[in-house]
């Protein structure tokens, strides 16, 4: 990250960025410090990693956002740091072991809030914010005021956002019962809405994929019908979220994580056709349905053709989803398949980012146990 000294420039930055995206100050950890208790604002800090998939996926998504930025920029000092370069001590500081990782501190550098991992919804994740640092909306208020039967749409977003939080808590060994809860919650919150509430603003955490992850459900169904009656800027905002939504699902398809058939392939297709998806992306989300035609065919030999033409076409995020779940997606210890999907994977190595290249790892070793037992 590079630095600015001079003051002029840094006012400037932050005027051209008030009404934009999110400002990133590009100022030191002890800057930002003495900003903070000048402005009487807080201090945003976004740990993240050069190698770092969802690192990148919301300096790329979220935080361009003008919405996002308005929020940020108003309320606090925002800045970004390299937990591996510059901010390697302030990361050892505040016990920074994942990527991303978001902290908001006082001027005095007293942790206000602290969250891992990215978010894919703009509105979810500003609200996961606001309830962190709001006395109003603690884990423990947020509860009683629930359960005392407060359903103004920040309490909600809050709750179902604090719900999920306690199920992933335990990343080997998630609270399934927390995350079906967290859902429930929110599906009786959309059910109570009418229609014009469904579309308000402060009700967009309700699509968030954490809560909403297949195209299928009831609340993207009622997005996707909504579609031709919204303005364009709210429409805008709808395809970005069920462009999301489709994206992760078909993430969890090409890795194995569900059963499907060629039905589900054109239904989501169907989906994907409805929104405006981008000249450059047609042909990345095209090269995804071909290889998902070809993943449920049954035929393995099939489905790794397939990947060899059209897998570098892929987006990258796909790309990772293949990469990290290729083994469990095979799930067969025929020994020239395996031996076909080791050879091309490897293959593909210097074509992958980083971070896929970690998850490709896995499947990796997974290929190599096998041909051992195999030849064995």
């Amino acid at each position: 990250m590079k630095k600015a000294t001079l003051i002029t420039l840094c006012l400037m930055l932050s005027f051209l960025a008030t009404k934009a995206q999110t400002n990133f100050r590009p100022i030191s950890y002890q800057e930002a410090l003495a900003a903070a208790k000048a402005e009487g604002k807080p201090v945003f800090i976004d740990f993240y990693t050069s190698w770092c998939g969802p690192c990148k996926k919301m300096a790329r998504e979220i935080f361009p956002q003008q919405k996002v930025g308005d929020y940020f920029n108003q309320n606090f000092v925002c800045i970004k740091l390299d937990a591996e370069k510059e901010g390697r001590e302030a990361a050892k500081k505040f016990g920074v072991t994942a990527y991303p990782t978001f902290k908001v501190i006082s001027a005095d550098e007293k942790v206000l809030f602290s969250i891992e991992g990215g978010n894919s919804n703009a509105d979810a994740f500003v609200a996961t914010i606001k309830a962190g640092i709001n006395p109003e909306l603690t884990p423990e208020r947020a509860t009683e005021r629930y359960e005392q039967g407060d359903r103004s749409p920040e309490l909600v977003a809050a709750y179902a956002a604090l719900l999920m939080k306690q199920s992933q808590a335990n990343r080997r060994n998630p609270d399934i019962e927390k995350a079906e809860k967290a859902q429930q919650v929110v599906n009786d919150y959309f059910n109570s809405l009418s229609d014009e509430q469904r579309l308000q603003e402060a009700n967009n955490f309700v699509y968030d994929y954490n809560y909403c992850f297949d195209p299928k459900d009831q609340k993207a169904q009622y997005l996707i019908g909504q579609l031709k009656s919204m303005d364009e800027a709210r429409r805008t905002e709808a395809e970005q979220t069920l462009q999301t939504l489709c994206l992760y699902r078909t993430s969890v398809l090409l890795g194995g994580g569900d059963k499907f058939d060629q039905s589900d392939v054109d239904e989501l297709q169907k989906d994907v056709r409805l929104l405006s998806v981008d000249k450059g992306e047609e042909s990345a989300w095209a090269a995804t349905f071909r290889v998902l035609s070809a993943q449920c065919c049954g035929d393995k030999m099939k489905y790794i053709d397939q990947l060899e033409k059209d897998f570098k076409t892929m987006t990258i995020s796909h790309k990772a989803s293949v990469a990290g779940s290729f083994a469990q997606a095979l799930d067969t210890d025929d020994l020239n398949v395996v031996r076909r999907a080791d050879q091309w994977l490897r293959s593909e190595l210097p074509t992958l980012d980083a971070a896929s290249i970690m998850w490709a790892a896995q499947s990796l070793i997974d290929f190599e146990r096998r041909l051992e037992n195999i030849e064995h």
